[in-house]
């Protein structure tokens, strides 16, 4: 009984590899791992109430088996490769991204802002110093014109009282040199008469 098991088996795998080729037919391409554990599951040989799997076989499908783990595997190192380049990409699109961004801010901060003396002042705080000091050297200019015209009207006045205390000097001298001249002619009158007298 072992012998003819054995002699069924030989002939079998014979069978098998020798009908390999045909159990492809051509053009219908590579089958998928499931298609060959399906065609593996039908190939089975049952002897004795055993079902029996050909070493053959089970070899080759576990080649195929490898291969695809693999290829699947060369697959996945090559998508990391791909992932960790898409990383690195991002990560240089993020930092140039945050560049932009601040050159952003830094341009919208000029134009917000007015920069004297190398600070950032907002404009609508400029705009309102401006104003402010412009309208208070208005005001300054105002006093100043009015103080001004205050002062010319009493430089005039001055000039005026100055005059007429000139005016009345002179005047006064005038009278003061006529008043001396008049006394002193008095005065040799007098010396005169004394002098007549002494001698009459």
């Amino acid at each position: 009984m072992k012998y003819t098991f054995l002699t069924f088996l030989l002939m079998a795998c014979c069978a098998q590899v020798f009908g390999s080729d045909e159990t492809n037919p051509a053009g219908s391409g590579p089958n998928t791992l499931s298609q060959q554990y399906k065609g593996l599951k039908t190939d089975l040989e049952i002897i004795n109430g055993y079902r029996m799997i050909k070493m053959f076989t089970m070899d080759r499908f576990w080649t195929v088996v490898e291969d695809s783990l693999a290829g699947q595997k060369a697959k996945i190192r090559e998508s990391a490769a791909v992932i960790a380049q898409h990383k690195k990409e991002a990560e240089a699109l993020q930092l140039s991204l945050n560049k932009i961004e601040k050159e952003k801010e830094g341009l919208q901060a000029g134009v917000d802002n007015i920069i004297v003396f190398g600070k950032p002042y907002s404009k609508a705080g400029f705009i309102t110093l401006v104003s402010i000091v412009g309208a208070g050297l208005l005001v300054l200019c105002g006093v100043l014109f009015s103080i001004g015209r205050v002062s010319l009207y009493t430089t005039r006045e001055l000039r005026k009282l100055n005059e007429n205390m000139y005016q009345e000097f002179d005047t006064y001298k005038r009278n003061a040199v006529e008043k001396e001249i008049k006394l002193s002619r008095e005065l040799q009158n007098h010396r005169n008469k004394l002098a007549e007298l002494k001698l009459a």
